[in-house]
């Protein structure tokens, strides 16, 4: 984002610096100060920003650039949580929802924006996921990932979106159970486990429902629980997780990967038994021999996951 400051500001200030380190202030003629207090109570703040950009994503004149810098920009003031806070204040909710409504294709890199800008919001922010889960937010997240089939940038950014608004909240993870649990049509607990996978060019959407995955399980309502034990048995979800430890050429997705199964078996006494009658254990000593055989320096890059299979070769154990 540019700097805030005005051109006129910022060149007054050049032209009455002296240049020295020296703390004694030069004597100026009040005219001087008059501008530049003048120029400093008309600065704009974060807030004032926002309005405009609000209403130029708002005003049906503004071209598709025009729309583009304003969420650009947008989004990055709302990575700040007091201006996330003053965002939904200033009626920017209502001014961006519409657009992930809208399956125009060439509107799909203002929805990839909202939707970056909803991962913002919500991202730890307890107030403000409930405020975008009381007016549908997760019902849009889902119609997306629905439409798109799982594939594209779109979708990565629709389940950035999702975990953001899952993450440390067990209300709104309660009512996604819910809302997946009776829809056996659309199921996106079902097509995310149905999505992960080996291929490089997947990689960001794999990355993404392991993040959400792991989230889901930490769930300790027990009905969530046991749903996901039958789902996780029907799908088969350690041979698929097992596949990606084994073969999948990104680091960052065999640490969540080794991560999710961890967790799973920790204080699961049955699934742990079901692990470890698979070929788990040759799986990880294959790949702690593989990293064993690196140099120094790669090694480094590594070192994570290969605690991480200490770890999960432990409890094993």
């Amino acid at each position: 984002m540019n700097s805030n400051i005005p051109a006129s500001l910022l060149k007054f200030c050049l032209e009455h610096s002296d240049g020295t380190t020296e703390s004694v202030v030069p004597t100026r003629d009040t005219k001087d100060y008059e501008f530049l207090k003048s120029a400093l109570n008309n600065l704009k703040n974060d807030a004032d920003f926002m309005k405009e950009f609000i209403n130029c994503v708002k005003n049906e004149n503004s071209n598709f650039e025009q729309k583009l810098h304003a969420l650009k920009e947008l989004q990055y003031l709302v990575e700040d949580i007091d201006n996330a806070r003053d965002f939904c204040k200033l009626g920017g909710l209502q001014t961006i929802l519409p657009y992930l409504e809208n399956i125009d294709h060439n509107q799909l890199i203002l929805q990839d924006l909202v939707l970056w800008i909803i991962s913002c919001l919500v991202q730890n922010n307890n107030l403000l996921q409930q405020q975008l889960f009381n007016i549908g937010i997760l019902n849009k997240i889902q119609e997306i990932l629905i439409r798109n089939q799982f594939r594209g940038s779109l979708v990565c950014r629709a389940l950035s979106a999702l975990s953001s608004l899952l993450k440390n909240n067990s209300q709104i993870q309660n009512n996604f159970f819910e809302l997946n649990n009776t829809n056996n049509t659309n199921n996106v607990i079902i097509s995310l486990i149905e999505n992960l996978s080996i291929n490089e060019i997947d990689s960001g959407c794999t990355m993404r429902i392991l993040v959400i995955l792991q989230t889901l399980i930490t769930n300790k309502q027990q009905r969530n629980i046991n749903y996901l034990n039958e789902i996780f048995k029907k799908l088969n979800i350690i041979d698929r997780i097992k596949l990606l430890i084994e073969q999948h050429q990104n680091v960052d997705i065999r640490e969540k990967a080794l991560i999710f199964l961890t967790t799973f078996i920790q204080n699961n006494k049955k699934q742990k038994k079901n692990l470890k009658q698979t070929n788990i254990k040759q799986i990880l000593t294959n790949r702690l021999q593989i990293i064993q055989q690196l140099n120094s320096e790669q090694m480094e890059i590594y070192q994570n996951e290969c605690d991480i299979i200490q770890q999960l070769n432990n409890i094993l154990n």
